[in-house]
């Protein structure tokens, strides 16, 4: 007789959107996907992290593996601090299906923010957070 045990998790949004994620050497890399993906994500959704890159020096690597949302209306922005309603810290702000491979932060803390309007709902996304060590520059 073989027992076949099946968990359902529930997690809210704010579980799922809202958080803080701490990057260390030691986890190498994070997967980072919108709600659902590759399925469809909600409409009407806001999605705010917040990525701490932890021991002095270091810095964080954005890999960019896939991405496609509503041409102009859902928008992915990437910035550095923690100050996401100051708009002068925004790196990079995506829409529809155009991205860049990689985008390195050459800050211990970012802040990533994706919004989607009441229309059309596409795949979204799915991001590798890196934690990588700061070597400096060349004077």
């Amino acid at each position: 007789m073989s027992i076949y045990l099946s968990y359902t998790f529930v997690c809210s949004i704010d579980e799922i959107c809202n958080v803080h994620i701490n990057l260390t050497q030691e986890e190498g890399l994070i997967d980072l996907t919108s709600l659902n993906y590759p399925h469809p994500y909600p409409r009407d959704l806001e999605c705010k992290w917040y990525v701490t890159a932890q021991h002095g020096g270091a810095l964080v690597v954005v890999h960019i593996k896939d991405f496609y949302t509503e041409h102009l209306y859902d928008i992915f922005s990437i910035g550095y601090g923690h100050d996401m309603t100051n708009r002068d810290t925004e790196l990079l702000k995506l829409s529809g299906g155009w991205f860049p491979k990689s985008l390195t932060v050459e800050y211990s803390e970012m802040w990533l923010h994706f919004i989607s309007d009441k229309g059309l709902e596409r795949r979204g996304f799915h991001l590798q957070l890196e934690w990588r060590q700061d070597i400096g520059k060349c004077i």
